[in-house]
């Protein structure tokens, strides 16, 4: 089946949703599974942590190598892992049993690198954001309806999920092997890179700032994520049904802001303000979170995840545009700064938090503050995205 080029990007969104929705479908019932082997709540942090650990060292390696051997067989490698994560998951009979699989499904999370490197060589520059934020949207979507999958098969036990989870993954796998062209815009992409060399050249320290960038905001946004549970029931009395109804609703609102508002504003004001911007929002709206009243509180998520979609797509577009000749690297960089900030900040605004509830959020404002300075502190021509330049990446 060959799609033409402008089906193309819309078919590797839905490749990564079906991904992530399979992914999803296992996190509601893991800490009960880890409980009924016996698990402690350390244990349990340690189950949610090894998935980032491995990305942390799987994205980059990925990455570089989707630049070396090509984007579509690198990732139908990490497709087809998380096929046999799910089926080990399944089977799972034991406390270790259950870390193996999330392991091998974090090392296969680095899918997500390879995943927007593709995104990147297909769209024309002049389209890049606007392609990596439908790419951004389908990651959302997934992990909202991941979830509501699982909760609703919690009758079926872990066994049950894991293999559900195993079929949406094959599914993604074999629609990318059928949908997703072997070297898209190869030609292409390589004439862009001769004739950009020379600009990037003289932005040596452009990724790594972006790096910077990257992990602070997702230490921002995952210090929300752990301690949000523990301030609804502390200030307002929030349950789990009204604490899942929020961030389903904070995940519509990002995915939004990623599909929709991301691409328009940065063809207006530029990428590089949109990333700032973006970074900005979510650190005013994590700030606002505990300071409001209950409906304030919900309206302040909002507008935190509708910085954070704005966010993702304009700074995956300003890490294709700094490294045109190893995107694939870039990205997993990026997404290994990422998994390092899932890593570490949770536990750190935990801490934060039985010293007084408002340090995680006043912590947020700052990183987000600094995400921002590190965003505008690109060289003069990074972030001008959406020139029209080598516009026959996708024929």
């Amino acid at each position: 089946m060959r799609l033409s080029a402008r089906l193309v990007i819309p078919a590797l969104c839905l490749v990564v949703f079906t991904d992530l929705m399979g992914f999803g479908i296992i996190l509601p019932l893991l800490p009960y599974a880890a409980d009924t082997f016996g698990g402690s709540p350390s244990m349990i942090g340690l189950l949610f942590a090894a998935y980032s650990i491995a990305q942390l060292v799987s994205a980059p390696l990925l990455g570089r190598a989707s630049d070396r051997f090509g984007r579509k067989p690198v990732l139908l490698l990490a497709l087809s892992g998380s096929v046999l994560s799910a089926l080990f998951m399944a089977n799972a009979t034991s406390l270790s049993g259950l870390l193996v699989a999330r392991v091998v499904a974090g090392a296969c999370g680095g899918s997500i690198a390879v995943a927007h490197a593709f995104a990147a060589d297909l769209a024309p520059p002049e389209r890049r954001t606007h392609s990596l934020g439908m790419l951004g949207a389908a990651v959302g979507l997934g992990f909202v309806a991941g979830p509501a999958i699982g909760a609703m098969l919690a009758h079926q036990g872990l066994s049950g999920a894991g293999i559900v989870s195993a079929c949406v993954a094959a599914a993604a796998l074999c629609l990318a092997a059928a949908a997703l062209p072997d070297a898209p815009g190869i030609g292409a992409v390589r004439q862009h890179v001769h004739q950009q060399k020379a600009v990037h050249r003289t932005a040596p320290a452009a990724p790594r700032v972006l790096l910077v960038a990257a992990f602070c905001t997702t230490a921002a946004f995952c210090a929300m994520e752990a301690t949000l549970a523990l301030l609804g029931a502390d200030r307002y009395g929030f349950g789990p049904q009204a604490l899942g109804w929020m961030l389903a609703a904070a995940g519509v609102a990002m995915a939004a802001a990623q599909g929709a508002l991301a691409a328009p504003l940065a063809a207006r004001f530029g990428t590089r303000t949109v990333a700032t911007a973006g970074a900005l929002v979510l650190g005013t709206g994590l700030a606002c979170l505990p300071l409001l009243p209950a409906w304030g509180t919900v309206t302040a998520l909002m507008v935190a995840s509708i910085g954070q979609g704005l966010l993702a797509p304009a700074l995956s577009t300003l890490v294709a545009d700094a490294a045109p000749d190893r995107t694939g690297a870039a990205m997993g960089a990026v997404q290994s700064a990422m998994a390092l900030a899932r890593a570490g900040a949770p536990a750190v605004a935990g801490i934060t938090y039985d010293l007084r509830p408002l340090l995680p959020y006043l912590s947020a404002l700052i990183l987000a503050v600094v995400a921002a300075a590190c965003i505008r502190a690109l060289p003069g021509r990074a972030g001008r995205s959406d020139e029209p330049v080598a516009k026959a990446i996708c024929p």
